[in-house]
C-alpha cells in the first residue's frame, strides 16, 4: 500500500493517537496491512478508516488501591478505632431512643415468635394452629 507525502501528514495524527494510547509500531502496522483486498484504489482512504476504526481505547487511570478500610457509625460517623461498633452503630447511638431507628435497621423478629404470631392468627381466624415438631 503506497502513500504520498500529503497521505503521510494527514494521517499522521491518528498514528500519533495510537501510539500515545500504548500501541506498539508492530501493532499499527498489523492494523493497517492485515486482510487488504488486491487491488486498492484508494490507499489514504482505507488507512484512514482503518486508524479510525481500530482505534485502540484511550487508556485510563490506574486503578485506586485501597490502602485501609474504616467502619463508622451509621449515625454520627464515630469510627471503629474510636469506639467498638456493634451493628454498625457506637454505644452513644445504640442508647438513643428507639423510635429514632429506622424499622431497616431494628433486628426482625426471632422465628419462635413469628410462629407464636402466626399461629395466634390461625386460631383467631378459626384455624387450628400448625403442628411443629
Amino acid at each position: 500500500m503506497t502513500l504520498s507525502a500529503a497521505d503521510c501528514e494527514r494521517l499522521e495524527p491518528f498514528a500519533t493517537t495510537w501510539l500515545e494510547y500504548g500501541a506498539s509500531v508492530k501493532h499499527l502496522i498489523r492494523a493497517l496491512t492485515d486482510g487488504l483486498p488486491d487491488v486498492i484504489h484508494n490507499p489514504a482512504g482505507i488507512a484512514k478508516r482503518r486508524l479510525e476504526d481500530k482505534m485502540p481505547p484511550k487508556p485510563g487511570r490506574e486503578p485506586e488501591t485501597v490502602l485501609r478500610s474504616v467502619m463508622v457509625c451509621m449515625f454520627c460517623d464515630t469510627t471503629e478505632e474510636d469506639e467498638p461498633l456493634i451493628n454498625g452503630m457506637c454505644e452513644a447511638c445504640r442508647s438513643e431512643d428507639e423510635d429514632d431507628i429506622p424499622a431497616t435497621f431494628r433486628p426482625g423478629p426471632r422465628p419462635a415468635d413469628v410462629a407464636a404470631h402466626a399461629d395466634a392468627a390461625r386460631i383467631a381466624a378459626g384455624l387450628p394452629p400448625r403442628g411443629r415438631g
